[in-house]
């Protein structure tokens, strides 16, 4: 489902909502390998910046892309996609 739909249903019912891509929003970065791409470090103090309330800020549902397409550090302008474990 997508995410922005979803999102907006949320608003709908009247809930705070907001929708993140997080390969661009989050600041996702992974490596190289396609379909397989593993998170780096530099990921998890960007997700917390992104999602830290500011000074007047309301909170808000978090509705995140998973699935992830993100940037390569080694080529910003260039995306992979991280694994997901089946299970």
């Amino acid at each position: 489902m997508s995410t922005r739909i979803f999102s907006s249903y949320l608003r709908s019912m009247d809930l705070r909502s907001r929708q993140y891509d997080a390969f661009d929003a989050l600041g996702f970065i992974v490596t190289d390998e396609f379909e397989n791409g593993n998170i780096l470090d530099q990921t998890y103090p960007n997700v917390a910046s992104a999602l830290t309330l500011g000074s007047g800020d309301q909170a808000s549902i978090a509705v995140v892309t998973a699935g992830v397409i993100e940037n390569k550090p080694s080529t910003r302008d260039r995306s992979v996609t991280f694994g997901v474990p089946s299970g």
